[in-house]
């Protein structure tokens, strides 16, 4: 039975959609935590347990949800950093789906699947971890620290809490759910790293013990899976150790650990830029990881499995123009975008955003892909700038690092093929 492909397929049943935009607040999850709170009341139900376990260093709730009655324990947590949100979204689905009504399910064999985990897994969720740095969108606590630095010094509540969990709760699996770079590729290829893989190493020596054994095991499994929705965009970040990181120390102190990285838009660039369907693919790897570990299907699995999947590599851009011709040389040129929040000045209302965009190379960028390129070859470019408050054309004799002109490109009949505004194409 393909679970994966009943879940993704279904996935609507069970969808939050209180939350549709990436960048929302504490208050959200407070109130989806109380509706669900009043919802399983109601019911009767005792699937779930809800607690407020502590307040972050501005004095937020942070949550912790139990579910499930079996003997392995699973505990996951999300929004380490403020600004990476996806996986916080999928556990609200995943949460929907453990709610759903038994007797109003279409799929005998979803409930079948969802029984399978409640009977053999006690889940623990901790879905915003890190709510001081989700109100202003930014990766670091209000106290401008890393977390993902501080398993060691635990110099913030939101880091001794997470020690905490793992100290007590002792869980068998840890699920450290995070947002990466979306210009991370899966290999050398152009297919951007959607979903990118981490069993976090426990020494310099990167060595392979039982603990770390298991959840590279796990990996392997949920990466050959997910290839029947992202073929050739599942990756696997760099394994350095890092001996503050909590995947590190986690790792060492027992519970083998699953690192989860949501990366690049699953199409061309702007596509998908709310991270929906990552988010979707979240809801699937982590269900279907649950069952893998609820039932063992990984403990005779090969390691060659997690071995072979891709490297994280850094080549993508947003834009890059081919053999772009200036004044007596030609080069490619490649533009990076970046989101910004549009009122700088007020960072907690950052619901709009923009991009902007400047010149990231210049030269031989054989070696990169772009989410979207452009042959210029045979065309002549013109940069237009301002001045004295009127627009005037120019040939191009050098362009720089870290601008963002706005380009023209013309063809032998002096025809305009398209224009380069704030590193996207306009025809």
């Amino acid at each position: 039975m393909n679970f994966s492909k009943l879940l993704f397929d279904n996935y609507e049943i069970f969808k939050e959609t209180q939350i549709i935009k990436r960048r929302f607040k504490h208050t959200k999850v407070k109130q989806l935590i109380g509706e669900l709170s009043k919802k399983l009341s109601k019911n009767h139900s005792q699937l779930f347990d809800i607690q407020e376990i502590t307040k972050s260093y501005e004095g937020r709730e942070i949550y912790l949800l139990k579910i499930g009655t079996g003997k392995i324990k699973l505990l996951f947590w999300s929004q380490m950093h403020g600004d990476e949100s996806t996986a916080t979204e999928a556990l609200f689905d995943i949460f929907n789906f453990f709610a759903y009504p038994f007797s109003d399910f279409s799929s005998y064999s979803l409930s079948e699947f969802r029984n399978i985990i409640l009977q053999n897994c006690t889940l623990y969720f901790v879905p915003m971890l890190n709510p001081d740095g989700a109100e202003i969108w930014q990766r670091r606590t209000a106290q401008e620290i890393d977390m993902n630095r501080d398993a060691i010094a635990l110099q913030t509540p939101e880091a001794r809490l997470l020690k905490h969990l793992q100290q007590t709760l002792k869980p068998d699996f840890g699920f450290n759910l995070h947002n990466q770079n979306i210009y991370y590729t899966a290999g050398n290829t152009p297919n951007c790293a959607t979903i990118s893989f981490l069993a976090p190493p426990i020494n310099y020596e990167r060595t392979i013990d039982e603990v770390r054994k298991k959840a590279m095991q796990v990996i392997g499994l949920l990466a050959e899976d997910l290839q029947q929705f992202i073929p050739n965009s599942v990756a696997k970040f760099s394994d350095e150790f890092e001996p503050r990181a909590f995947g590190d120390n986690i790792q060492r102190w027992g519970t083998s650990t699953i690192l989860v990285e949501s990366g690049g838009f699953f199409n061309d660039f702007g596509n998908d830029i709310e991270k929906q369907f990552i988010r979707k693919l979240n809801f699937v790897l982590l269900l279907n990881a649950a069952y893998l570990i609820a039932n063992q299907a990984y403990t005779d699995v090969d390691l060659r499995k997690y071995d072979i999947i891709p490297q994280n590599e850094k080549l993508l851009k947003g834009l890059i123009l081919r053999n772009v011709q200036l004044k007596n040389y030609s080069v490619d040129i490649a533009f990076l975008n970046t989101e910004i929040t549009d009122n700088i000045t007020n960072r907690e209302n950052y619901q709009n955003f923009s991009y902007q965009s400047c010149i990231d190379d210049i030269g031989d960028l054989s070696i990169f892909y772009g989410y979207k390129e452009l042959n210029c070859k045979g065309l002549a470019v013109e940069i237009v700038s301002e001045i004295a408050n009127e627009t005037t054309n120019k040939v191009i004799d050098k362009i720089k690092i870290g601008d963002n002109p706005t380009l023209v490109f013309r063809n032998q009949e002096q025809e305009i093929m398209f224009r380069i505004v704030n590193g996207f194409v306009e025809k």
